[in-house]
């Protein structure tokens, strides 16, 4: 996370500035935890916790944040470019943010409903 804060200061003080919406440090951070829900699916299938991962809250937290991490990539690392090239356009494409904030927020319900004594 040292990485994404030190990359989020240089992107607002020589880049991108701290006046528009910073994507490449939105997609840097997406791309760091990524990675770390690809370890978790990692640990998940080397040494499962239990028989049925689904069972478990964690997996449903950690899949939710994947799904939206995964959604937005494009749309972080290429927000100021297409914004510069088609307003319209990215503004619309901003739909995509709003229904994968709806699905990890399902995932997370489901999570929360999991048996959290397992």
């Amino acid at each position: 996370m040292i990485i994404a804060v030190l990359f989020f200061i240089a992107n607002a003080l020589w880049w991108e500035g701290i006046s528009i919406f910073n994507s490449y440090s939105s997609a840097i951070a997406n791309l760091i935890l990524g990675a770390y829900c690809v370890y978790y699916y990692k640990l998940q299938l080397e040494k499962p916790q239990i028989i049925f991962v689904e069972k478990l809250p964690s997996f449903w937290i950690v899949s939710g944040i994947f799904i939206y991490n995964s959604g937005n990539i494009f749309l972080y690392s290429m927000f100021n470019s297409l914004t510069r090239s088609n307003h319209v356009f990215t503004y619309e494409m901003w739909d995509i943010n709003i229904i994968l904030i709806l699905i990890m927020n399902v995932f997370f319900a489901k999570g929360i409903q999991c048996d959290w004594h397992r």
